[in-house]
């Protein structure tokens, strides 16, 4: 309805209402348009309009005679004192008391709005106004703030009026605005001045101009990290939406101001971290922070760059040279520009120094067999020149043979070399380097003409001497040729990067084999016990090995975290690997784009796998140990069991986690295998860089690792032994524990990218198929399990049902092993569903505890709770048969009698008094178990049907989807034994096809 003040809507006492809005009805057609908004949203109430600004104490006095829940929030007092304050008037009294009344002092609510916003006191700069231009270029302090459109009021230092204006009208200005003394850089002033970091929780107070050479805190390089990821995070929802389509375009709109605001802040926050470490030394958590948060801004501009119009580009361009200049002057911006084209050219010609070698090698002849050619030309052209002027002036006058010496012979003797140096390297290189892509080839050629005569006749100032003069020579070339050339050709040839930072990486296995190297050389015992003084040597991910044990997984480091995303990236488009800030929660998935439910995320084949055949352990393991996979039932005997154990985590060779490390150890010796070709040697380090890069258990574990490791070691061949360590078993240990995959029971494997996936009870992601089969029958999959935003962190379930039904306290048991904490709802607020009695009232099995720390139940159903003396028989029949099933074993075939039965009862209803719902864990564990037996006699087949409708009933309470993987085998199975009614049958084939 207007702008800029606030109102009141008075009523009858039986009705009486109160609105309070930041508006100003300035006009009656503005006050009529308000009144036909109380009745579009029917508020039949007769209105009384108070304009606070001229009786802000009347309207607060009635405020306060109100009953309590009618009364305007006292968050609403404080954003009208924080946010508007009008020249001359003042109700600084009135609230403060209501504020000393208030039970809490509530935040203010500017950065809901918008994440970057400007807090009161800052100083800005009016621009790019089109209604009123002559404001342009004016500065002022921000004093106040519009929460519904995202304006600010500017209050003008010129003639002190104040001004509503939009935030993209106003820049922020840095110290070098407004000091002319030499001071830290515009981010500080961004800092100061209140710039959030994204949380929603806002500074309000004003800030103080930061002085010339304050100290830069760890704050300051945080809050601009936190800038960089909010502007980052903003530009990316904008290239979402812009992906989707449908009418998005005023989503978008403001996606070039979005990227100019990401530009500037990425450079602020380069210049806080370079301040603060020239102030206070390298940080290397600090680091490691900046260097994610920079990765991430280049994807995200990558991104960008792939969904802008050829308009957006050219706005781009002008915005951040706009702002450049602005910031660091015409100089400053060449200066910058010219820096960074010779960072380009230097990270480019390493890269392509081993293509152009034999080039580089024949040009200095080239360019001297020239030179010396032309010198030889013009020289005797000049001393011919020279004879006969000479002669001439003889005859003359000796003042006419010192002035064309002068004017003529010395320019000419001074600039042939240069002039033919220039002629080669403006003119001739071009025309023949670029004579593929006639005719740009002639058209570089004559502009290099134009440019040989600039740099020679009338250079830049601090360009006048010859070093100059040839730099500026030499500069055309670089730009017009060797930079397009060597940018063509990286982007037609991946494999380039590869070969560079695989040679980086063999560095330190060369350093290692030095040793070796320097045994076959005479004289080099000193060299040797120098090296022998170093007690260790460094080792992947926090490990470190003496030198008498310098054998490890890989012979080098793991991969840092920017190889290990683009190994992700590469595996799939749709997800982004990202690290999370404060340390909480390490690397984690991320979606690129919004996902349906079904749809494949990534698929990889396993790094390494073992199984219960024991084929690799063959390879690697003595005989005497092998003995027990050649007769595991003598194994089983001399161990006292009646029949094979599980050999998932036992120590045998038909283990599948002994049989993964086997398959370790022969692909670390595949890499040391000088005998196969250099791609196979390769391809087994790529492996293991790889398995060095997963996280590893948490350190409790280590002593359970260490001794496994010593097992190993003793169990291993000769040759074998050589070739690892019982510190590098550990290692290997360590690592297969945390990530494994169990795809059967008779398998684990070792997946890549798919041990990037964080836990969640309620995970949005599985591994699995779902609607189609996997390709290839060695690749697993990995599929949203509901619809995922774009980005969204992706989680997956590690422990999977069965396991994963449990209560909350043993599935945090169960994670301990892996180091973390599950904070999922179904951990931390919802009910325990897992948990679940028959209701005393309704008769419904929904009584259950309110949320996992509570012993208090409560009904789903009819909301009752049951009295003490029922709840105390319920905990005390849980106890009962948890403690019978846990005597039967998690291993057991099936569980023990009295549970099943018990199970059963309560399924069926033929207990004398049921308590447990089927809904409860102790009843589906034992009813889980019953199925996995397979389909029963005929007779037993209507009990086999309620079994599997309470097991399908429990998995969607518990997951809140009618369709999860985890039914799959149940629907199918319930299709089987309902042969006779094909109607009921259809429908659980139905149910199957949809999963």
């Amino acid at each position: 309805a207007g702008k800029s003040t606030w109102i009141a809507v008075n009523g009858p006492a039986e009705s009486e209402t109160a609105v309070f809005f930041d508006d100003l009805l300035y006009t009656p057609r503005h006050r009529s348009q308000f009144l036909q908004n109380l009745e579009k949203y029917e508020i039949a109430v007769p209105v009384e309009i108070v304009a606070i600004e001229r009786d802000f104490e009347a309207a607060l006095a009635s405020n306060l005679e109100r009953v309590a829940d009618r009364q305007v929030p006292i968050e609403a007092m404080q954003k009208f004192r924080d946010s508007y304050v009008r020249p001359g008037y003042s109700a600084a009294e009135a609230l403060r008391q209501m504020q000393e009344e208030a039970s809490s002092n509530l935040p203010d609510r500017r950065s809901e709005g918008d994440p970057n916003w400007l807090a009161n006191g800052a100083q800005v700069e009016l621009h790019s106004l089109q209604k009123a231009q002559a404001l342009n270029g004016q500065r002022g302090a921000i004093v106040g703030f519009d929460d519904k459109q995202l304006r600010y009021r500017v209050k003008l230092h010129s003639d002190a009026t104040t001004k509503v204006v939009a935030k993209k009208n106003l820049r922020l200005l840095t110290l070098e605005d407004l000091q002319p003394a030499p001071a830290p850089p515009g981010a500080l002033q961004m800092m100061q001045h209140g710039g959030s970091t994204g949380s929603g929780a806002a500074v309000s107070q004003p800030s103080e101009v930061v002085p010339a050479g304050q100290r830069i805190t760890r704050e300051m390089v945080l809050r601009a990290a936190d800038r960089v990821k909010a502007d980052a995070a903003a530009l990316q929802q904008r290239i979402a939406a812009r992906r989707a389509g449908g009418g998005n375009e005023a989503a978008t709109a403001d996606i070039c101001d979005v990227y100019l605001r990401l530009t500037a802040s990425e450079e602020s926050f380069r210049e806080v971290k370079d301040l603060y470490q020239a102030q206070n030394g390298r940080d290397e958590d600090l680091e490691l922070l900046g260097n994610a948060a920079l990765e991430n801004v280049e994807v995200v501009a990558e991104q960008y760059f792939e969904v802008r119009s050829w308009q957006e580009y050219f706005q781009d361009e002008v915005n951040v040279t706009k702002y450049s200049v602005k910031k660091h002057g015409i100089l400053g911006t060449l200066k910058n520009e010219v820096v960074e084209v010779g960072n380009d050219v230097k990270d480019l010609g390493r890269g392509a120094a081993t293509v152009v070698q034999s080039g580089r090698d024949q040009m200095p002849h080239l360019v001297r067999a020239a030179t010396d050619t032309m010198g030889t030309v013009v020289q005797s052209g000049s001393a011919a020149a020279a004879s006969t002027a000479g002669t001439f002036a003889a005859r003359s006058q000796e003042h006419i043979t010192t002035a064309v010496h002068d004017t003529v012979v010395a320019p000419v003797k001074r600039a042939w070399h240069l002039m033919a140096t220039g002629f080669i390297l403006c003119v001739l290189v071009p025309l023949f380097a670029l004579r593929t892509y006639a005719p740009l080839n002639s058209v570089v050629s004559n502009l290099g003409i134009l440019w040989l005569g600039i740099c020679t006749c009338c250079p830049p100032r601090g360009m006048n001497g010859r070093a100059g003069k040839a730099a500026l020579l030499l500069l055309y070339p670089l730009i017009t040729v060797v930079l397009p050339l060597a940018l063509h050709y990286w982007a037609t040839h991946p494999e380039l990067g590869r070969d560079v930072s695989d040679a980086f990486r063999r560095l330190p296995e060369q350093f290692s084999r030095l040793p070796e190297q320097l045994e076959k050389l005479s004289g080099c015992q000193e060299v040797l016990n120098l090296i022998r003084i170093i007690n260790f040597f460094p080792k992947c991910a926090q490990l470190y090995w003496p030198v008498n044990r310098i054998s490890t997984v890989v012979d080098n480091l793991a991969l840092a975290f920017e190889e290990v995303r683009n190994c992700v990236s590469k595996a799939s488009r749709k997800v982004q690997l990202q690290i999370d800030a404060d340390g909480r929660k390490g690397r984690f998935l991320q979606a690129n784009c919004a996902l349906k439910a079904g749809e494949v995320i990534l698929s990889e084949r396993p790094l390494f796998e073992g199984n219960t055949l024991g084929g690799r352990s063959q390879k690697v393991y003595s005989e005497e140990f092998l003995e027990k996979q050649l007769s595991p039932i003598n194994y089983a005997k001399d161990f006292g069991m009646d029949e094979l154990p599980d050999f998932e985590e036992c120590f045998h060779p038909r283990s599948p986690l002994i049989d993964c490390v086997a398959g370790v150890l022969l692909c670390k010796k595949r890499a040391r295998n000088e005998a196969l070709n250099q791609e196979n040697r390769e391809a087994a380090k790529i492996q293991l860089n790889k398995l060095c890069s997963l996280c590893r258990s948490p350190s409790q574990e280590e002593a359970n690792h260490r001794e496994c490791a010593q097992d190993l070691w003793d169990a291993l061949q000769e040759d074998f032994q050589g070739l690892t360590s019982l510190e590098e078993l550990t290692y290997i240990l360590q690592i297969l524990s945390s990530n494994r995959f169990g795809y059967s029971e008779q398998s684990m494997e070792l997946m890549f990218a798919g041990s990037m996936f964080e836990h969640s009870c309620l995970p949005n992601c599985f591994l699995g198929t779902w609607q189609t089969k996997d390709g290839d029958a060695g690749t697993r999959t990995y599929r949203a399990l509901r619809d995922i935003e774009a980005g969204e962190a992706l989680s997956i379930d590690y422990l999977n049902f069965p396991a994963g039904y449990c209560p909350a306290a043993a599935r945090a048991k169960a994670l301990q092993g892996w180091g973390f904490s599950c904070t999922c709802p179904r951990c931390v607020s919802l009910p325990e569903v897992e948990r679940c009695f028959v209701c005393p009232a309704c008769g419904e099995p929904q009584l259950c505890p309110r949320h996992p720390s509570s012993s208090e139940l409560l009904c789903l159903s009819c909301g009752k709770a049951p009295e003490e003396e029922y709840a105390a028989r319920c905990m005390e029949r849980e106890a009962k048969l948890a403690q019978s099933a846990s005597r039967s074993g998690p291993g057991s075939p099936a569980a023990d009698e009295d549970v099943l039965q018990a199970a059963l009862g309560e399924v069926e209803g033929d207990q004398e008094e049921s308590l447990l719902g089927f809904h409860h864990y102790v009843v589906f564990q034992a009813l889980w178990q019953e199925v996995e037996q397979g389909l029963p006699e005929p007779a037993d087949l209507p009990a086999f049907q309620q079994i599997l409708k309470a097991l399908i009933e429990s998995i969607s309470t518990v997951c809140r989807r009618k369709e999860h993987p985890a039914m799959l085998n149940f629907y199918h199975m319930a299709a089987l034994s309902t042969h006779e009614d094909l109607e009921v049958q259809k429908k659980y084939l139905e149910h199957e096809h949809c999963i």
